[in-house]
């Protein structure tokens, strides 16, 4: 899982420099970038902080589970 979301995060690196050099691959917002970027690092803290507590020992609560916003496509 952790080497998709890698190679997912790298491919997000690509379009990114893409954009700066005027080479647009595909017709993504620079905000689409983020918002998926964000979701890859939200996935990441909240799995491994689990994780890391589990191999320590250490009982943590579940984080809260948060409403995902969902827009209509036009």
């Amino acid at each position: 899982m952790l080497t998709q979301l890698k190679s997912v995060n790298d491919w997000l690196d690509e379009i990114s420099s893409s954009k700066d050099e005027d080479e647009t691959p595909l017709n993504v917002s620079m905000e689409t970038v983020d918002r998926l970027r964000k979701k890859i690092y939200d996935y990441l803290l909240t799995h491994v902080e689990s994780a890391a507590a589990a191999l320590g020992g250490v009982s943590q609560p579940s984080p809260p589970v948060r409403a995902v916003e969902t827009k209509a496509r036009k």
